[in-house]
């Protein structure tokens, strides 16, 4: 239930944005304030589920009480916001995400014994089937974009897939395309504010490599085996060392 509360109501979010924009022809929806209140505020209302539902409020057999909540805060909102810069290109995210969300289920099914874990497994394949349906019509060239309502709620749910599995971390090994993504503008914005200069002909980091003569294509396919191949890395780890 607090999956498909953060997948809806993230999902809500970015379709109310994204109805702005359609209806009333606007560039932007929501203004950056209003979207970032609405995410804090449904983490926020994910992060009393979690700590009601009896959920460990801490990293590994360290609990660090409503410090992990601000955690929990940042963790979904940080990674809604990484997946929905991600999404620029015909296919990227679809075929991202896919990998990611496989990669939690198998981080599942091994565990699956846990309490909960065969719930979030089903979540995960709920996902991967629907993302595979949406993919043949998603990429290059789109017939349908997932906009913020598809991008925000995908990010949210990956964010608490890798919380409610206890393995966070993860999430910066297997979700290294929207780390980078994210990354690659929070340094253009600083080093023009601080230097008047670019780092990146443009940021995200996709539209780079667009500029330096790469087909979308192209782009996909060099992010897509990053991601699989950070995902191997990291689901490997966790299997193999139990980190």
């Amino acid at each position: 239930w607090a999956l498909l509360f953060i997948l809806v109501v993230y999902g809500l979010i970015g379709m109310w944005d994204d109805s702005i924009k359609i209806f009333h022809h606007q560039n932007e929806g929501f203004k950056a304030w209003q979207k970032a209140l609405c995410q804090v505020i449904a983490a926020m209302v994910f992060t009393v589920i979690y700590q009601h539902e009896g959920f460990q409020m801490g990293f590994g057999t360290s609990q660090v009480g409503w410090w992990y909540g601000l955690f929990i805060i940042f963790w979904i909102v940080g990674f809604s916001n990484a997946v929905n810069l991600t999404d620029g290109l015909d296919g990227l995210v679809s075929g991202l995400s896919i990998i990611s969300f496989l990669a939690y289920l198998i981080i599942a099914l091994v565990n699956i014994n846990q309490p909960g874990y065969a719930e979030i497994a089903l979540f995960c394949l709920a996902m991967i089937g629907t993302l595979c349906g949406f993919f043949p019509y998603n990429h290059k060239p789109a017939k349908i974009f997932m906009g913020d309502m598809g991008s925000l709620a995908i990010g949210a749910s990956l964010a608490a897939v890798s919380l409610l599995l206890h393995h966070e971390w993860s999430l910066l090994v297997i979700g290294i395309v929207y780390v980078c993504e994210t990354a690659s503008v929070i340094m253009q914005v600083a080093s023009f504010k601080l230097t008047g200069k670019r780092i990146f002909k443009m940021t995200p980091i996709h539209h780079h490599f667009e500029l330096c003569g790469w087909s979308e294509w192209k782009i996909d396919i060099v992010f897509w085996g990053v991601g699989l191949i950070a995902s191997i890395i990291a689901v490997a780890s966790i299997l193999i060392f139990n980190i």
